[in-house]
């Protein structure tokens, strides 16, 4: 409006010199205006020129307000998951061909928990309190984002080493861990978050796979339960160093086991453990199991790694049994064709001689089985009749083979959680019923897999179950805390007051 004056009044002064040339006017005056309206007519030009600037101002206002609120999230005013992808490929695409970067996954642990404990109050000043910690933690130059739901993303830049990333990451952690006070519900709540780790020494051509490795990282350190966060999980596809890393931990036989125990639900003990394979290097930290394992089969030291935890675990099984003598056995994953006369056949025909009193059962899991080859199943029978035992592991954690159960001899059938994660779904139960009836025809063992609670176990009894595996019965745990436990006794689960005394 303010606009508008002006040019009303120069159109007027325009009008009037304009019929002072048409009418003649006194001498010399026609010059005179001419020169005026050229004069009003370039001001008038002026003045719309001030007014179409003035509007394509506006409008590239507004169009950046619009932009802005499409890459904000609005509760904790941090860019977003479009921001994040937008900035990813611009940071990329000029850095220095040999300058690094790293992508950090971020989640924080237990969150539906908390939402559902507190309400979702709590949860929304949980997630505005971590983003706040997040960006006093990074340095200047590195982007904060939250991509949806309890998951942030921090992209580092100009990075000099995958050292330099971990420790960034490691203050992250370190600050998230401040507990957080809810002001109504006059609490403090403890926080921790899993982090996983994308290293890129390089200008990348695939940006997509380094974002699916950090998240791949993120959620390899959720699977292995920890609780209080701590440890940060990097992805062994982004750095140069993982390759040199994980061989030597395994030329150099530095690899340490874990040991999760098996139970009898039915008698309330324990009866096997599950050896699995962990290893944390001096600068890159842990590395997560299935990246260990991906590059021990990448780099041709699977058999290698598994003959080392063999070892192991069967040296740690002799000092369980003497601890407690109805301990006696020790479960070790392989992949199928490792049991070959050309792999390990030869190793493993020798472990019962050299470990007697305890069986090592050799856990092939379901995706190497997809077609049992008769020089496979000739093998299996070969290593039973040799005093080994033989599981079928991860049964329906892909596509089932039904195949494997009727052609590969076996003791022990494990039952992965994801073919039964909700037992009030009776077509669930009656497939754990069926499964359990066939293999006690059968005369072999069921274990089911992943219970983490006592309504589970108590729904599995329900269902003549005996055997089962998961966090409720105990986390995976070192040699010298199983023995702890064992000298305690043989409970399936122990008592807080038991937990007390680690």
């Amino acid at each position: 409006m303010l606009l508008a004056l002006p040019i009303v009044l120069v159109a007027i002064v325009l009008v009037a010199l304009v019929l002072v040339i048409v009418s003649g006017g006194p001498p010399g005056w026609q010059v005179y205006a001419l020169g005026g309206v050229a004069v009003v007519a370039t001001g008038l030009g002026g003045v719309l020129l001030v007014k179409l600037l003035w509007m394509h101002s506006q409008l590239g206002r507004s169009v950046d307000s619009l932009t802005l609120e499409a890459n904000t999230d609005h509760l904790t005013d941090l860019p977003n998951y479009r921001a994040f992808q937008q900035s990813l490929e611009r940071i990329n695409d000029n850095r220095a061909y040999s300058e690094a970067i790293a992508v950090l996954f971020i989640d924080i642990d237990q969150f539906k928990g908390y939402n559902d404990q507190y309400g979702h109050h709590a949860g929304d000043l949980m997630l505005r309190t971590l983003a706040e910690r997040l960006q006093a933690a990074v340095r200047p130059g590195d982007l904060v984002f939250r991509v949806g739901g309890d998951e942030f993303v921090v992209i580092l830049t100009e990075l000099g080493s995958l050292t330099e990333a971990r420790q960034v990451a490691e203050r992250i952690i370190i600050e998230a861990g401040v507990s957080v006070r809810l002001v109504d519900k006059q609490k403090e709540v403890s926080v921790s978050v899993s982090v996983g780790l994308a290293y890129s020494a390089h200008r990348e051509t695939d940006l997509a796979a380094l974002v699916i490795d950090a998240d791949r990282s993120m959620l390899d350190m959720k699977k292995l339960g920890r609780r209080g966060g701590g440890s940060v999980s990097i992805s062994p596809h982004r750095s140069s160093r993982i390759n040199d890393v994980v061989a030597r931990a395994i030329d150099e036989q530095l690899l340490t086991v874990v040991y999760q125990p098996i139970v009898n639900i039915l008698e309330d003990r324990i009866w096997g453990f599950e050896a699995l394979v962990r290893y944390t290097d001096p600068d890159v930290g842990p590395v997560s199991p299935s990246s260990l394992v991906d590059k021990a089969k990448r780099l041709g030291r699977m058999d290698a790694l598994t003959r080392q935890v063999i070892e192991q675990a069967m040296d740690a099984a002799v000092q369980f049994r003497q601890v407690a003598p109805t301990v006696t056995m020790m479960a070790v994953n392989l992949e199928a064709k490792q049991i070959l006369p050309t792999n390990l056949g030869d190793f493993l025909q020798g472990v019962p001689k050299r470990f007697p009193g305890v069986d090592l059962c050799l856990e092939l899991n379901e995706r190497s089985l997809r077609v049992v080859s008769e020089e496979l199943r000739l093998q299996a029978v070969n290593l039973r009749g040799r005093g080994l035992m033989i599981a079928l592991d991860d049964y329906g954690a892909e596509q089932s083979s039904v195949g494997a159960l009727v052609r590969l001899p076996m003791d022990v059938l494990k039952l992965d959680r994801t073919l039964v994660p909700d037992l009030d779904d009776v077509r669930q139960r009656e497939m754990v019923k069926a499964l359990r009836g066939y293999m006690d025809t059968l005369g072999h063992a069921m274990v089911v897999e992943g219970v983490e609670n006592e309504s589970a176990a108590g729904r599995l009894r329900a269902l003549g179950v005996t055997n089962a595996q998961g966090f409720y019965f105990g986390r995976p745990a070192p040699r010298a805390a199983v023995i702890e436990r064992l000298e305690r006794g043989l409970a399936a689960v122990e008592t807080p007051a038991e937990y007390a005394e680690r």
